[in-house]
């Protein structure tokens, strides 16, 4: 997941930076975050950006983190390049938060990838064009009644691990959990359940975004095993040449867990290359590696796991004494005199 984090709280000279979060690696653990780079599209600091989205343009993956979803101080951060580039949202009255459309939908003959909702206008959906234009279409309410005094926050769109469909969903501060549906060219809300109830009239948004899959994104990790028998040591190398996704990494031999920690994360990014080694003992045999690399919860891919047996045994190759019986002189095995004796010796290699 990403966010942008504002670094020295209220201070004159607080900064913002684009920053990885990373889930903890235990139930009930510490998560931790990475620092990807400054976020410098804030013109007004005491204004914070809790508006995080991943959407896709041009076939492209981007973050798009803006303040209060729209007006000014939106950016984009391209996930395959890593730059950042305006992105000039129009605003539409206040949006607290808003998400991508996995399924983009179609109004007035004009294409929208992203919906927020309009708080102070009868609860207004706002559709986001890859552009940036917005328009305000007026959405259907079931179950619950508008209150222009409750904010709508943390929008996010998901895939169920036993469903191919997404669903957009939004909660408001009160604490009604609603989704979010199109149908016959007009949006509605229907209570789903309940959220976490705030006193904070942002509906408890947030500049952070999860990635979910679609079609641009790839997921290709490979696992190779090396085996260098002469200093009994085995390197384990994953490689990820997808365009998006990252992949968590668990290595465990004969069953139990061994350490792996690459720049303090269990996680190989796209693109990236890692590699672990370990000396083995000379007289083990049997012992299972298995590698197992997890993309993120909902991403619509399965786990990419391969194993190696090591046997420790390495067999010898016979070393082969070419004796030149000519000229030579002296009793048999002596020799002296001879015009020349070959040896080859071969390099070991292990036994799988």
């Amino acid at each position: 997941m990403y966010g942008v984090l504002q670094i020295d709280g209220g201070s004159p000279d607080r900064e913002h930076q684009l920053v990885r979060i990373y889930p903890p690696p235990t139930v009930g653990g510490a998560g931790s975050y990475e620092i990807i780079g400054p976020y410098q599209y804030l013109s007004n600091t005491s204004k914070a950006v809790n508006a995080g989205a991943y959407i896709e343009i041009a076939n492209e993956g981007f973050l798009l983190m803006a303040r209060n979803g729209g007006g000014t101080n939106a950016a984009l951060y391209n996930l395959a390049t890593g730059v950042w580039s305006d992105y000039n949202v129009s605003g539409q009255g206040t949006v607290k938060d808003i998400t991508w459309l996995p399924e983009p939908v179609t109004y007035s003959g004009i294409t929208y990838i992203a919906v927020g909702i309009e708080e102070n206008n009868g609860n207004q959906s706002v559709l986001y064009a890859a552009d940036g234009s917005a328009t305000a279409v007026n959405t259907s309410l079931n179950g619950f009644s508008f209150n222009s005094s409750k904010g709508w926050g943390a929008a996010a769109s998901y895939e169920a691990s036993s469903s191919s469909s997404s669903s957009v969903l939004m909660a408001r501060n009160d604490g009604i959990l609603a989704e979010w549906e199109w149908n016959n060219g007009s949006p509605s809300l229907t209570t789903v359940g309940t959220a976490a109830a705030t006193t904070d009239n942002d509906g408890a948004s947030c500049g952070s975004t999860s990635l979910i899959t679609t079609s641009v994104s790839s997921w290709s990790p490979a696992v190779g095993f090396n085996l260098a028998c002469a200093d009994d040591s085995l390197e384990i190398t994953v490689v990820n040449s997808g365009s998006t996704i990252a992949g968590e990494l668990l290595i465990t031999k004969n069953g139990t867990e061994l350490t792996w920690n690459v720049n303090g994360y269990p996680y190989i990014d796209p693109g990236d290359t890692q590699t672990w080694s370990a000396t083995v003992i000379e007289a083990e045999t049997n012992a299972v590696f298995q590698v197992t690399v997890t993309p993120p919860f909902g991403s619509g891919f399965d786990p990419v796991t391969d194993s190696f047996t090591y046997n420790a045994d390495c067999v010898p190759v016979t070393v082969t004494l070419t004796y030149d019986a000519q000229g030579g002189v002296g009793e048999p095995g002596d020799q002296s005199g001879d015009a020349g004796s070959d040896v080859t010796v071969s390099s070991t290699v292990p036994t799988r």
